[in-house]
């Protein structure tokens, strides 16, 4: 029978560096969905409109 105590010790802890690699990859999907609508007139404004949300709401990710 296998030991009891594994569901004990829960998810690992976030780190800064994980914080930083998330921070860059969804910049990076970010664009690359802009890239894709480029024929769309509102492509950059949508950016500085999601980037300005998210500056204010300090959003993090869990």
């Amino acid at each position: 029978m296998a030991s009891g105590k594994n569901h004990i010790k829960g998810p690992k802890k976030r780190t800064p560096e994980d914080d930083e690699h998330f921070s860059e990859s969804f910049e990076r999907m970010i664009h690359m969905a802009i890239q894709n609508r480029e024929g769309e007139n509102n492509g950059k404004e949508c950016l500085s409109t999601l980037i300005e949300f998210l500056k204010a709401t300090s959003c993090t990710y869990y």
